[in-house]
């Protein structure tokens, strides 16, 4: 009988139950509208994280420009003579300031195995013209803007890539040889397999520096017998302006 009654008791208060008041009832709606707000603060948090991270994703993954080398220090016996520190070339006066030899790592390890090569003749390398700046190469395409005979600066040289180098042949003493031409020479004696107006001695030192280079990995061209492309130049891109600038 107290169990019934009990029971009854349980049902009437449960049917009758007065509910809270309206401060409590606003309360706990408080309380969930703030915990609603958290869970989306904290949402739009996570997604502004991911949006972070998957940008430092992307700039971790996207190419660096490859650094440029001082070849001199990674080509034993390298003699080192910018021409467009000087008066000796196309333009005729001195235009740059850098006097020292910028090559990508792999053009650099290229002419080192190069320099192994004439070094056993009893020669050395002597550079003329390594990674040139593109403002240079304005000012060059301003002078004589032939194609075949300057690079188009809209596409760029292989030298504005660190992937060309343009050098001769010197005694291991630095002195110099006889060769079929100067720096920056446009005449028909120029040409890489030029005969007319060559003498046998500089046709000699020439086909010397030309094995020694296609050897070691690059391509020469049919204008400049002092030219030599590092292979698959042509697929690297052209890089920003570095070293001194210009005079």
């Amino acid at each position: 009988m107290e169990q019934r009654g009990g029971n009854v008791k349980a049902l009437m208060d449960a049917q009758f139950r007065v509910p809270g008041s309206k401060s409590q009832r606003r309360q706990r709606e408080n309380r969930r509208e703030s915990r609603g707000s958290k869970d989306i603060r904290r949402r739009g948090t996570n997604r502004e994280a991911m949006k972070v991270l998957a940008l430092l994703g992307l700039l971790a993954g996207a190419p660096q420009p490859p650094p440029l080398v001082d070849a001199a220090t990674v080509v034993p016996g390298l003699r080192v003579d910018l021409r467009y520190a000087t008066s000796r070339n196309l333009l005729g006066r001195a235009v740059s300031n850098e006097t020292r030899c910028f090559l990508l790592p792999q053009t650099a390890s290229a002419l080192r195995q190069a320099e192994l090569t004439v070094a056993r003749e009893g020669f050395t390398l002597v550079a003329w013209d390594c990674y040139r700046p593109r403002w240079l190469q304005r000012l060059l395409w301003k002078r004589a803007p032939v194609a075949g005979q300057v690079a188009n600066p809209a596409r760029g040289s292989n030298h504005n890539r660190g992937a060309a180098v343009d050098l001769t042949l010197g005694r291991a003493d630095g002195t110099p040889v006889e060769m079929p031409t100067d720096f920056d020479d446009l005449t028909p004696r120029a040409a890489r397999d030029a005969v007319q107006g060559v003498s046998a001695v500089a046709r000699a030192h020439r086909a010397l520096l030309r094995q020694a280079m296609l050897s070691a990995g690059f391509t020469s061209i049919r204008r400049e017998w002092w030219h030599f492309d590092l292979a698959g130049a042509l697929s690297l891109p052209v890089l920003e302006d570095q070293g001194r600038e210009g005079k």
